[in-house]
């Protein structure tokens, strides 16, 4: 289960990292955009841990129905934004609302309730 964990933190800070490096090459638009290439390799790395993860749980590991693509997006997409907060607040002393401590609430429960309460596939 803790490496089901570590994957999706590792697909959710490769995501936000290709992103920022995708809007670091919009910036600099050069012939050879470095940039652009290594926000490529990080979206690579983030859906190859994706194809992992979806077949090391197709093959009978913990959580059975987590080889549908739309569970794994809506998890994916819940610890990015959980990731995002959590940075946003510890390195760039971002300010955290109430409205955004509930939205955040709600993707997370959202993402439970979708999650548990599915019958195996």
């Amino acid at each position: 289960m803790y490496n089901i964990i570590l994957l999706f933190i590792a697909m959710a800070i490769g995501e936000i990292t290709a992103q920022l490096l995708i809007t670091k090459s919009v910036n600099h638009k050069n012939y050879f955009n470095i940039y652009f290439y290594l926000a490529l390799i990080a979206f690579l790395f983030t859906y190859c841990f994706l194809y992992i993860l979806m077949r090391s749980t197709k093959h009978g590991h913990h959580i059975h129905h987590l080889h549908n693509i739309a569970f794994l997006h809506s998890i994916h997409h819940s610890f990015v934004a959980v990731i995002l907060l959590i940075s946003g607040f510890l390195i760039y002393s971002h300010t955290i609302d109430i409205l955004q401590l509930f939205a955040l609430a709600m993707i997370i429960t959202g993402t439970y309730i979708l999650v548990t309460n599915t019958k195996k596939t």
